[in-house]
């Protein structure tokens, strides 16, 4: 595994270039900017070397205040304040490649050109070390975790209304002068006599642990504001018991 050292300063310098020409966000850096983090706030927790990589500034020397209610943004500015170096993995691609290449072109002897030269260079390591990482991840980056399943989506969108909605009809107090639910499947239709309420009892219980809610109240609020579209799709379906 090779690794890019990428100084911050330099990454202040090209950061609105970058975001304006690649889509580069500092999202894509989380785990390494929330890293640098932790070495400021656990301090000695980590040797001296790893101060010296990471750190520009060690909260013994000055204590700046953590933004731990603030946004991930405010938290990213935080780390690019107290932080030095950004190290990076870039898989078996080496900062050798580039600079092989980049002295075939490079022949600006300006001195003053050098530390955008020096800009230019850290741009393109940046660019390789975040395209590593995007291959790594799936793309995800370092949010991997926080990316809901099919299954989930399915059943935040799909299963759960379906199931708030038979939660409503079995626990909505009407009079019937007869308990038959009907199920139409597959074509098939059966009628359940559901004596002594039967199919409701067994039914019911398992809906009020599944879903979670207390009351019909929560039911039909979660449906109002989360599920609009089905609770009026559900207004327009006879009352019997249908699995499609």
């Amino acid at each position: 595994m090779e690794y890019q050292i990428i100084p911050i300063s330099s990454l202040k310098r090209i950061e609105s270039w970058l975001t304006d020409e690649t889509g580069f966000s500092l999202s894509m850096l989380h785990s390494e900017l929330d890293y640098i983090s932790d070495v400021y706030l656990l301090g000695k927790q980590f040797p001296v070397e790893i101060q010296d990589l990471y750190l520009s500034i060690k909260k013994e020397e000055q204590d700046i205040p953590y933004p731990n209610r603030g946004t991930d943004e405010d938290k990213y500015k935080f780390s690019l304040t107290v932080g030095k170096n950004l190290v990076l993995e870039s898989g078996d691609f080496e900062a050798d490649y580039i600079l092989n290449l980049w002295n075939l072109y490079d022949t600006n002897e300006d001195s003053a050109c050098e530390e955008q030269d020096q800009d230019i260079f850290n741009g393109i390591l940046l660019i390789v070390a975040i395209y590593y990482k995007y291959t790594q991840t799936n793309g995800y980056f370092d949010f991997g975790d926080y990316v809901a399943a099919p299954e989930q989506i399915q059943y935040t969108y799909s299963v759960r209304p379906d199931m708030l909605n038979l939660y409503k009809m079995f626990h909505e107090k009407k009079k019937t002068k007869n308990n038959t639910i009907t199920i139409e499947y597959n074509k098939q239709k059966i009628e359940l006599t559901n004596d002594d309420n039967w199919f409701l009892n067994m039914i019911t219980p398992y809906l009020d642990k599944y879903l979670g809610i207390p009351s019909l109240e929560e039911a039909e609020a979660e449906l109002n504001k989360d599920y609009p579209l089905q609770v009026k799709e559900a207004g327009n379906v006879k009352m019997q018991f249908l699995i499609q």
